[in-house]
């Protein structure tokens, strides 16, 4: 029974891992290429999504932990993809 505890025990830290990887990946390239906070969009309260709140564009919620975004309005849909495909699909809105 302690070999599973230990996999799954592995497992979680692995994906943990991974996760903030991803977050920091994820949330450097928005940076180099929107700027910082306050030029274009603001961290939300618990700095697990940055808010892109441009006059113009749609209001969108970008997720670095997890590489997708919610775009709110009328018809709210989840797009993923990561930092990179989040840059050019808002480039084109």
């Amino acid at each position: 029974m302690g070999d599973m505890r230990d996999l799954f025990k592995a497992h979680r830290e692995h994906k943990q891992e991974r996760h903030q990887l991803k977050y920091s990946e994820n949330t450097e390239r928005v940076f180099d290429h929107f700027g910082p906070e306050g030029m274009h969009w603001q961290w939300n309260s618990d700095k697990t999504a940055m808010m892109f709140r441009e006059k113009g564009k749609p209001k969108v919620d970008f997720f670095p932990h997890t590489g997708r975004w919610k775009v709110g309005g009328p018809k709210q849909e989840v797009l993923s993809g990561g930092a990179g495909k989040f840059q050019l699909w808002y480039e084109k809105q």
